[in-house]
């Protein structure tokens, strides 16, 4: 997550804005999806996507700043995919992403940017990912809590974090992060981070409430 003292000057008011209205599109959409779902009507699903929010927004919050303007955090969507499903996992990251810059202090002009690329991107890498390994590999509890558990969501944090270093860095020049090498070679230590916390949820819902897991068949030989 990066922060800017003046987002005017790096981009024009109409970019900022065009990529707002894009942000809230894709809010919309999800929101449009879950209600068409009736996914809100699921009490469970529910009770599960206010406390995914709730756990999601203490976590980002838990960071670290590495540079100026730069923080470093995990970012659960991994988890929040396979609990909520796409949809839902889109919102609570939007109030993941709403909450948490807010008490930075971030301007709103970048919140759109931000979302987009701290929590969308990682929502369809993993998504992507899942859909992967769910269609190549049985459907074991044993391959979904240390592929999908684990290795999805390590893998997908480090190519989320490759990509918005170098869209922040190099694209949109935003933060200058030439010659820092921690920086460059932070998404493996990231993603290791969030491969581990993510393994640890998924290996004790898969194994005690398989239920809470969205739209999953039971597991085979179970």
């Amino acid at each position: 997550m990066f922060t800017l003292a003046d987002p005017l000057h790096f981009l024009s008011p109409l970019i900022w804005g065009i990529i707002n209205f894009i942000t809230l599109g894709i809010i919309l959409g999800a929101l449009s999806i879950s209600v068409h779902r009736r996914d809100f009507h699921d009490s469970m699903r529910l009770n599960l996507w206010l406390g995914l929010s709730f756990f999601l927004i203490c976590l980002w919050l838990i960071k670290g700043q590495v540079m100026d303007n730069l923080y470093f955090h995990l970012v659960g969507a991994s988890v929040a995919y396979l609990l909520l499903g796409a949809p839902m996992a889109l919102l609570a990251l939007a109030c993941t992403s709403l909450v948490t810059c807010i008490t930075l202090g971030t301007s709103p002009w970048i919140w759109g940017l931000q979302y987009l690329l701290a929590a969308v991107l990682p929502l369809l890498i993993v998504a992507a990912l899942h859909a992967l390994v769910q269609r190549v590999l049985p459907h074991r509890l044993f391959v979904y809590i240390f592929l999908r558990g684990f290795f999805v969501a390590a893998i997908g944090m480090m190519i989320a974090m490759s990509i918005n270093l170098s869209l922040i860095g190099d694209v949109l020049k935003l933060i200058p992060l030439e010659g820092n090498d921690i920086v460059w070679a932070s998404p493996i230590l990231l993603g290791w981070g969030e491969g581990f916390l993510s393994g640890a949820a998924i290996a004790v819902i898969a194994t005690y409430r398989p239920e809470w897991l969205y739209r999953h068949p039971p597991f085979k030989g179970m």
